[in-house]
């Protein structure tokens, strides 16, 4: 491991290194800076590092999806215990709202209430089968959709990404 530190041109530093890796945790890096004398363990530094790169991945990863559930042609919702946690903008969309409205919110906010017996055994039962039920817009009606949900993990919560697609003309066609 090499390491460098730069603090100017008064600064000095010093890397003990090159001991055993039973000794990693006792190595320290001394920074002289005018008299002054910082002691940074390594092993510290190294999980300050290993903590900011996982949280980095976990940024692209969010973005990652992010990306993923806008290019999607169903709506996307996440929920945890029920609240919506994220949906996509198709989501938004197809039931009326603006995305920021949604987060927050019950999940059954935007079921009929015709459905809500359905949707509610379905999630009882952690069901990821796609199923049929009415979906209800911010204006109060309702129209068709294929549902079809999962548990997702997530930074030790278990949530539950779910798609939904729009059948209204789909039924129309079959009318």
């Amino acid at each position: 491991l090499l390491l460098v530190v730069v603090l100017g041109p008064p600064a000095v530093a010093l890397l003990l290194g090159g001991l055993g890796h039973d000794r990693v945790a006792a190595a320290i890096l001394i920074v002289i800076f005018g008299g002054f004398e910082l002691t940074v363990h390594r092993k510290a530094y190294l999980s300050m590092l290993e903590q900011e790169f996982q949280k980095a991945s976990i940024r692209e990863g969010e973005e990652r999806f992010r990306l993923l559930s806008e290019a999607a042609f169903e709506g996307i919702a996440i929920t945890d215990q029920g609240l919506v946690v994220d949906v996509n903008t198709r989501l938004a969309a197809m039931l009326g709202y603006a995305t920021a409205e949604m987060i927050g919110r019950n999940s059954l906010d935007f079921v009929a209430p015709e459905s809500i017996d359905l949707v509610m055994r379905h999630l009882r039962a952690g069901s990821t089968e796609r199923y049929e039920h009415l979906a209800r817009r911010k204006d109060g009606s309702t129209f068709p959709v294929e549902v079809q949900g999962r548990p997702l993990p997530h930074e030790g919560r278990m949530l539950r990404v779910t798609a939904l697609r729009d059948l209204t003309e789909h039924k129309q066609l079959e009318a």
